[in-house]
């Protein structure tokens, strides 16, 4: 699917969340911040690869949100 949305044939973002899910589904960190877990009631993102990065990584995807701050924010209580 990687290629795919790299020649425009699917989305980068739908590209994006299957990584993370299938990344979190083998207890690998994961790449975009798009999986949550719900920990002491709260949703929060599942352990990410190099989170300093994370907004460059997320930068070229095609989210609906300006930045990660934005996509947190449509999460709350589990």
């Amino acid at each position: 699917m990687e290629a795919m949305a790299d020649r425009g044939e699917a989305l980068k973002w739908q590209y994006a969340m299957m990584y993370d899910r299938i990344a979190v589904a083998e207890n690998r960190p994961q790449r975009y911040g798009t999986q949550m877990q719900c920990v002491d009631g709260r949703m929060i993102p599942a352990p990410t690869e190099d989170p300093e990065r994370l907004e460059q990584r997320r930068a070229p995807m095609g989210f609906g949100w300006p930045d990660y701050a934005g996509y947190l924010a449509n999460f709350g209580a589990c």
